[in-house]
């Protein structure tokens, strides 16, 4: 069987209708965003953002960084803000995704 993907605009003038229109939203899994570029830089995974999270905001020795790390990733991120409040936490996750 022969599948052919290549693109017929006439075929697919209502689908090019609809994402111009900003119409069609585009569902993916997990992962697909991972070792992605933007402007050059890598997308951070959510183990890369935990770590950064553990060393940088909370600040966790290296024992304590690896119980903390069998938390859920709300449950990480909650004590990152009730250590250096909300406003803190947010502009942490602005600046390492601002590029994105």
């Amino acid at each position: 069987m022969d599948n052919d993907y290549s693109f017929d605009y006439k075929k697919h003038y209502s689908l090019i209708q609809k994402i111009s229109r900003g119409e069609v939203v585009l569902f993916t899994g997990a992962g697909f965003s991972l070792t992605s570029q933007v402007r050059g830089k890598n997308i951070l995974s959510t183990e890369e953002l935990v770590n950064k999270i553990i060393s940088e905001l909370l600040e966790y020795e290296e024992e304590t960084a690896t119980r903390i790390k069998k938390n859920d990733f709300r449950k990480i991120c909650q004590l990152a803000i009730n250590k250096v409040t909300e406003e803190v936490f947010r502009d942490f996750l602005v600046k390492n995704f601002s590029y994105v």
